[in-house]
């Protein structure tokens, strides 16, 4: 049973407090703090080891995708548990994405359902019941110290080659599973529009249906990637200029003010022949990547060159670097350094790249940053 050590509540009226108090912790002696500010919070966590965040929506003074991010990008080994009324659906889909576990609730019940929710979250963090929310992969790695390289709790005894099998069966029972409850939500929805596209109806309403129809296409296009850890990956190449990729990617990914971003493209690189979509998904992990390897800000770099018939794409950080120990693992499946991270996605980077004909590798001087280059036939 794993011992935990504090809960830390974010939280400007403190309510929460209050509702914490009666947890059922027989068996787990917690420290209990409040943070009745964002940077309260930053700060309390970097002085004390907390194992469980729970953040409620209270803007201006709490706002949890905003926190969400800062917490995630800092790396604090703590799992996220973020609160919000009706009314904020999209900020709490989007602390999913970052990382965090998310529920929003009916006010008028929050004595009775926070409590639950955060008992649910310490028997999963104490080994005393199953994972507490609907975001998934994130509580097995819980033991997992910040920094030290991780191959899954119960897979460092496989050869890479039988992980290779275990994650195929896996990601192709996960896709059966739910490509077909996907499917029939995205037929429902398409009668839906269909049926309400004639008449007046309310903004809201509108909202939430283009949010379902994003989150399908977003958890197919999931699945999609997961499945070409293990298989062939198929490509729809179309003639695309690369600079545009790198520079759309960028304006679509939140990025600190700590960071400066230096681009250094050379226009007169030549159109590769690659499937857009998979070259986006790729520089965004590597982007992403670089971001959080710079939690206190820094220069990235984005170079391109022609040389030698390849186009190159260099990016560049200057962050902490990569252990010489830990760059020749960087791509294998499962291995990672992070906290909240399976390690799947280097693994996947290099299948896409490959399957577009070019070559990903990194190089690194610990302390001093890392640089990714990507290597892509031109058309």
């Amino acid at each position: 049973m794993t011992n935990l050590s504090g809960i830390i509540v974010a939280d400007s009226e403190q309510f929460i407090k209050k509702i914490v108090t009666p947890l059922h912790l027989q068996n787990v002696q917690l420290r209990l703090d409040v943070a009745e500010s964002e940077d309260s919070c930053l700060r309390k966590l970097e002085s004390y080891p907390f194992d469980i965040l729970v953040a409620y929506h209270h803007p201006p003074s709490i706002d949890i995708l905003r926190l969400t991010r800062a917490v995630t990008s800092r790396h604090f080994p703590v799992e996220i548990l973020v609160i919000a009324p009706a009314g904020h659906e999209e900020s709490l889909n989007q602390c999913i994405m970052e990382g965090a576990f998310a529920y929003f609730i009916d006010m008028s019940n929050r004595y009775e359902v926070i409590p639950h929710l955060i008992n649910r979250m310490i028997q999963s963090l104490t080994g005393q019941g199953r994972a507490g929310g609907d975001r998934t992969g994130q509580v097995s790695q819980i033991a997992h110290r910040e920094g030290e390289p991780s191959h899954g709790e119960d897979l460092s005894s496989l050869t890479y080659q039988d992980k290779l099998k275990i994650l195929d069966r896996l990601t192709s029972f996960i896709s059966h599973e739910l490509k077909n409850p996907f499917t029939t939500i995205n037929n429902a929805l398409y009668f839906l529009q269909k049926k309400i596209s004639d008449q007046q109806v309310d903004p809201i309403f509108q909202k939430y249906m283009q949010i379902i129809e994003m989150e399908i296409n977003s958890s197919n296009k999931f699945l999609s990637n997961l499945l070409s850890v293990t298989r062939k990956t198929p490509i729809n190449p179309v003639p695309l200029q690369v600079n545009e990729i790198l520079t759309e990617t960028v304006r679509q990914i939140p990025i600190s003010q700590k960071i400066k971003v230096i681009f250094e493209l050379d226009p007169l690189i030549p159109i590769s022949l690659v499937d857009p979509e998979q070259i986006q998904t790729v520089f965004s992990q590597i982007i992403r990547n670089s971001i959080q390897a710079m939690p206190e800000g820094g220069e990235l770099t984005i170079r391109t060159a022609y040389a030698q018939r390849v186009v190159e794409i260099h990016i560049i950080d200057q962050g902490e670097g990569i252990k010489p120990d830990y760059l020749p693992h960087i791509f294998e499946a499962f291995f990672t350094t992070k906290t909240r991270n399976v390690g799947l996605g280097l693994t996947i980077a290099q299948k896409m790249i490959e399957a577009n004909g070019g070559q990903i590798f990194f190089a690194s001087t610990p302390g001093q940053g890392a640089k990714c280059t990507i290597l892509l036939p031109h058309s």
